[in-house]
């Protein structure tokens, strides 16, 4: 081990020195490599924030999605849900999981105390035991009590998101005790999330979190708020794997209990597929665009790569005659042909790191530009690109494949040469038929797939352009839209009229506007 550290030691020393000694072709190959590797680390961000991000939970590969859909079809190409009922049979049969979460979002009007303005506010309902299974423990406070998971609307108990409690409370730990009021209901703040946990969805920051049994007082839709009603299917399930149990034993038994309430309730539970499905499965189950778009983006990065990899080779396959006088010089001296190689493939390396640090700064510009990127809604929606671990050690992957590819097949050609041929005309012996094809094939698949990301982005840019070009059929210059949801606040249907009708005519008096219609 020890020797083999001082040969790579050597090796970097060595290739430091050879890099420095050419600093155009340097240059050129760490600009090369510096946009494949950066356009693979944004478009990683990307895929990241969309599908890859494990649940901000303990032992997230732990937990499973489970759930329900009428038809193999639709079990495939949507998103699983399941009834209050359907959740509780379940959860007191199954053996598989160590415990089972069901839980909902809703949006409400949020007052950080009495009388004061409600804004829109999207949060979960979730079962009393979430925080357990999911292994979150708040910052502030405590969690659900399973006393507060057993009575339809009797504890109104709340735990803020970390994000409100900064912003609406200036993160005042005394908001423990103190009164909300949550679409005009009193509720009683009893913790604060940790800053990590934003709920169970990857796009949504969950503002605040309640019990379950809460839905009847929150929703305003008497047919979702029933905790009875078997057909109601509006809730979302998650399970934490019991240990030594695996995926297919968990989906066996979910088989065997799915095929017994369908039994025992024929009219709401006949023909249901139910399905266990990891949260990777689920986000492309649940978003199948997201992952077309992501797999489209990653190909197209992937192509990027493979350019700047085969303009690399390239440049190293040009230098080859250059070196072809050192390489048989040490050849001579009783070097071996792997160790001259692997000198070679360690200057590759020592390029193919630098072109990963400026592929950092690359996917940085990329992510920051992803971030611009805002949803035209008040609800708290979440697209988070960040640069964290898991995309530096996948741009260090990146970078180590990227030597490979580029160096490997020139080094060994290097190591090649015919030894009395290069050491009697002092240069590498012209290159054959088979170095012209080497060269010819570099260069024609450079330009084949240089071609092809060409054609792609003037398809993108002309769908996108078409798309925005297109409108909906009428000006939109100098058009404002407001919405309400006065069912948010109780408002009767008599109330709703009047609120309607004295916003339309605060709003004609006001300066600059023309029209107003509802």
């Amino acid at each position: 081990m020890v020797i083999w550290l001082e040969h790579l030691w050597r090796d970097v020393r060595y290739g430091c020195r050879m890099l420095a000694r050419a600093p155009g072709f340097t240059t050129i190959a760490v600009l090369s490599l510096g946009i494949g590797v950066g356009a693979n680390c944004a478009i990683f961000s990307f895929a990241d924030a969309l599908l890859l991000r494990p649940l901000p939970v303990a032992r997230p590969g732990e937990v499973l999605t489970v759930g329900s859909a009428m038809t193999i079809e639709a079990l495939r190409a949507s998103g699983l849900a399941s009834s209050y009922r359907d959740y509780v049979d379940i959860r007191d049969r199954s053996k598989s999981f160590d415990g089972l979460v069901a839980f909902s979002y809703l949006t409400v009007g949020f007052a950080s105390r009495p009388g004061a303005v409600p804004a829109l506010r999207m949060g979960m309902l979730a079962s009393g035991n979430m925080f357990r299974v999911m292994g979150v423990e708040p910052a502030l406070g405590r969690a659900f009590l399973p006393d507060e998971d057993r009575v339809p609307g009797r504890d109104a108990v709340v735990v803020l998101g970390h994000a409100l409690w900064v912003q609406q409370f200036a993160s005042d730990p005394s908001v423990v005790g103190r009164r909300v009021d949550l679409n005009g209901r009193p509720f009683t703040v009893i913790g604060v999330a940790p800053r990590e946990f934003t709920g169970l969805n990857q796009y949504i920051r969950s503002d605040f979190f309640v019990p379950l049994m809460m839905s009847p007082l929150l929703l305003t839709d008497p047919k979702a708020a029933s905790l009875e009603a078997r057909d109601v299917r509006n809730l979302s399930m998650k399970g934490r794997l019991a240990p030594g149990v695996s995926q297919a034993t968990a989906q066996a038994e979910l088989t065997t209990i799915g095929a017994d309430l369908a039994r025992a309730h024929p009219d709401t539970n006949k023909n249901r597929r139910w399905a266990v499905r990891t949260e990777l499965q689920a986000r492309i189950a649940s978003s199948p665009p997201d992952a077309m778009l992501v797999a489209m983006l990653a190909t197209l990065a992937i192509a990027v790569l493979l350019v700047a990899c085969a303009n690399v080779a390239g440049l190293l396959t040009s230098r080859a005659p250059v070196r072809a006088r050192e390489m048989a010089m040490r050849l001579a001296i009783g070097a071996g042909r792997r160790r001259l190689v692997w000198q070679l493939v360690t200057e590759s390396l020592l390029m193919s790191l630098a072109g990963g640090v400026l592929g950092l700064g690359v996917g940085y510009a990329g992510m920051m530009l992803f971030r611009q990127i805002e949803l035209p809604t008040d609800l708290p929606l979440l697209l988070s690109f960040r640069m964290d671990r898991r995309a530096l050690l996948f741009s260090l992957a990146v970078s180590v494949a990227s030597a490979v590819l580029c160096g490997l097949l020139p080094a060994i050609q290097a190591t090649r040469a015919d030894l009395t041929a290069v050491m009697k005309a002092g240069d590498a012996v012209a290159p054959g038929r088979r170095r012209r094809w080497g060269r010819m094939l570099l260069v024609g698949g450079q330009v084949a797939v240089s071609v092809v990301l060409l054609a792609v982005a003037l398809f993108m840019y002309r769908g996108f352009r078409s798309q925005l070009a297109a409108g909906p059929g009428y000006r939109t210059d100098h058009l404002l839209m407001m919405s309400f949801d006065t069912s948010l606040v109780r408002y009767t249907e008599e109330q709703s009229a009047q609120f309607f009708k004295d916003v339309a005519d605060r709003a004609r008096e006001l300066p600059g506007v023309v029209r107003v219609s509802l």
